[in-house]
């Protein structure tokens, strides 16, 4: 989790083929506690690292930003 590595680990994860930085978060004074201040810092991060952030639910579906589900591309 990015949480716990931190976020140098984090992109070299990523960077190395993890899929995912971190599971749902049901609070978000978790990621704050990090250095993660606000979803928009998190995107920063992950577009920093050369990844595109989408929001997904517990099935892996994409989400939009107010959490309905959108359609994937094929």
């Amino acid at each position: 989790s990015l949480m716990v590595l931190g976020q140098g680990v984090g992109q070299l994860a990523l960077n190395s083929g993890a899929d995912d930085i971190s599971s749902i978060v049901i609070e978000e004074n978790v990621l704050r506690s990090y250095g993660i201040k606000s979803e928009e810092k998190a995107r920063k991060f992950l577009q920093e690292s050369g990844f595109v952030p989408v929001r997904r639910d517990l099935l892996y579906n994409y989400l939009d930003l107010e959490g309905e589900a959108v359609r994937r591309s094929a």
